[in-house]
């Protein structure tokens, strides 16, 4: 006596849902490389950018800690280096100050939408200390800083 089990898909569903699923997954990969960070290769809208006094973002206050979050932006010049299809990104010559409580120097800078000559937001690398991967933060100014 044969015994099938009702919760057990038969094989011929399986396998039309798993070649959905790959399929899917390499529409979603697709689509998100369409948008990816690459050196600059076009002309941006402003030459450089540049910051007379430090500017400080405040982001509010973190998840972990009561204290607020800050991103200050060194003063100095800004030269475009990276681009995507939304923004110009301008690397500070000197490192960004991150205190989200304890103070970290990272890389980053400010970035410039496409069509606008105004900054837009800041963004930096970062270097997870337990693990070692990178990743980017950014964000939006809700004022852009003073520039010359």
């Amino acid at each position: 006596m044969k015994t099938r089990f009702a919760s057990t898909p038969s094989m011929k569903h399986t396998i039309p849902l798993r070649l959905m699923f790959v399929a899917g997954s390499v529409a979603m990969v697709m689509q998100a490389g369409c948008s990816t960070l690459r050196p600059l290769s076009s002309k941006p809208p402003v030459p450089r950018i540049v910051l007379g006094a430090p500017f400080d973002v405040r982001l509010g206050v973190g998840v972990l800690s009561p204290l607020p979050s800050h991103v200050i932006l060194p003063a100095g010049e800004y030269r475009p280096l990276y681009e995507d299809d939304q923004v110009y990104y301008y690397q500070a010559a000197a490192k960004v100050v991150v205190r989200d409580p304890a103070s970290v120097l990272e890389d980053g800078g400010i970035y410039v939408q496409r069509g606008t000559t105004t900054p837009t937001g800041w963004y930096y690398q970062y270097v997870d200390p337990h693990d070692g991967t990178t990743g980017w933060e950014s964000g939006a100014f809700k004022t852009p800083p003073p520039t010359r």
